[in-house]
């Protein structure tokens, strides 16, 4: 029984495919934006973590024991969005600088401007500048990236973003800058089923000798009532598609991903290589998930490692566990821990807000799902709506009476159908129909989300 390597990135990108609720769905927010992508927002990191908290500690088992490897330190603007998040490694007990992102935003909550810096011991040394246009339907239509260089930047790439009467995502066209112009790379096609749907991406590579784009890879999505059920990786060569991987997702009643397999193109066939079982527990919240591969001499799968996750009484994921079993014994041993703290809030503070807010939704720009949190000060009845930008009702989100509190609901990106609805602008409405102050229809407020495929 041979133990496969394990990529840190694809467990994390198979992670952002899941349709995860609540806390854990801001646990894969975006932490980077790199330019040479698959996709907008392509890098996804498993240590950017929850809205709220202000900082995260990362800790390695070694020697029966706990001990803390890195730290983050997170501040977040009025709208709870992360406008810095400092990293910090320990060595000889001291920590030393390791990456900081500074993140800018425009009134409409857009993101601006991500500066990235490197550590060096104590201070902080300007690394990479990324900059994003819009449109006047806040649709990014570029992203320029510079490198420090000397004490001045140096454009080193860009992103040009196309889109379809509809507002959908149909190109991206990565350019790198060379003696001061910009020349093509590489670009993503992207095409869509008849009811919106994300139905493929072409990768082209620009051939420099010839003057045009040619093949290189092929992603096609399937789905099975509204779900997506099926990605297939496939390469150009000798002027035909060659498979390379495919992954099956398979989904409860409630629409979690609870198991997802990967296989490679072998010979003719397809072979099981990894597979991924999601457990949640009865309010929607992920408990574990199950990494196994497959041993071809047992024809079974078996089990490598294991992650368990850890919520506070307001749904704020605290704690992740990564455990990996030893395949000689077969017992668990720990490996690594992730633990995230948040603001100290009283239970009044917390329960009971003093007036109707509707706060921006995060993260914005979003993929696949995204946090909507609103305050009711006294036992209302209200009405949380998305609309596109024709103003059109795409999915009632809550409609109903509660009492006073802070409440907090995931879009997952899809219409009142489940099906996910197309890249785009979106605006999320807040109606109180009737309490006690507000009186019927007192209070409205509406916020603008910015849906990316």
């Amino acid at each position: 029984m041979q133990m496969r390597h394990r990529d840190p990135d694809n467990q994390i990108k198979n992670f952002h495919l899941c349709y995860l609720k609540r806390g854990l769905a801001l646990l894969f927010c975006i932490t980077s934006s790199i330019l040479a992508s698959d996709n907008l927002t392509a890098k996804i990191n498993l240590d950017m973590t929850i809205q709220a908290a202000d900082s995260s500690i990362h800790y390695r088992w070694d020697n029966d024991d706990w001990e803390p490897s890195k730290k983050h330190i997170y501040i977040h603007d009025e709208f709870g969005q992360v406008i810095e998040d400092s990293r910090y490694a320990l060595s000889i007990d001291t920590w030393f600088n390791e990456m900081r992102d500074i993140l800018s935003y425009d009134s409409q909550n857009n993101l601006v401007q991500w500066l990235n810096q490197a550590g060096y011991v104590f201070t902080w040394q300007n690394f990479w500048l990324d900059q994003y246009e819009y449109d006047g339907n806040d649709a990014l239509i570029e992203k320029t990236r510079q490198i420090d260089n000397s004490d001045s930047w140096q454009l080193l790439e860009r992103i040009n973003y196309l889109y379809n009467e509809d507002s959908t995502l149909s190109e991206e066209i990565v350019q790198a800058n060379v003696a001061g112009n910009w020349l093509n790379d590489y670009r993503n096609i992207y095409t869509y089923t008849s009811d919106g749907q994300l139905a493929s991406i072409l990768d082209q590579i620009w051939d420099y000798d010839g003057g045009f784009w040619r093949n290189d890879s092929l992603k096609s999505y399937s789905y099975i009532d509204g779900n997506l059920s099926q990605i297939l990786f496939q390469t150009w060569d000798n002027a035909v598609w060659n498979n390379q991987h495919q992954k099956t997702l398979v989904y409860d009643v409630d629409d979690h991903v609870i198991e997802e397999v990967t296989k490679d193109w072998f010979v003719g066939q397809w072979l099981e290589i990894e597979r991924l079982l999601h457990d949640f527990d009865v309010s929607g919240y992920i408990v574990n998930t199950t990494y196994q591969d497959w041993d071809y001499d047992e024809t079974s799968w078996f089990d490598t490692e294991k992650v368990f996750f850890q919520y506070d009484e307001y749904g704020n994921l605290v704690e992740s566990l990564t455990q990996y079993q030893d395949p000689e014994t077969n017992a668990w041993n720990n490996e690594s821990l992730y633990t995230w703290y948040y603001p100290t809030t009283t239970a009044v503070d917390a329960w009971q807000p003093r007036q109707f807010s509707l706060f921006q939704n995060f993260p914005n720009p979003f993929n696949p799902s995204t946090s909507i949190r609103f305050d009711i000060p006294e036992y209302s009845t209200v009405n949380l709506t998305v609309y596109d930008v024709l103003g059109r009702e795409i999915i009632t989100l809550f409609a109903g009476a509660k009492p006073a509190g802070s409440y907090e609901i995931i879009w997952q990106g899809l219409n009142q159908e489940g099906h996910p609805v197309s890249t785009g602008v979106y605006f999320c409405k807040l109606q109180v129909l009737e309490s006690a102050t507000a009186g019927v229809g007192g209070f409205n407020q509406t916020i603008k989300m910015l849906y990316l495929k």
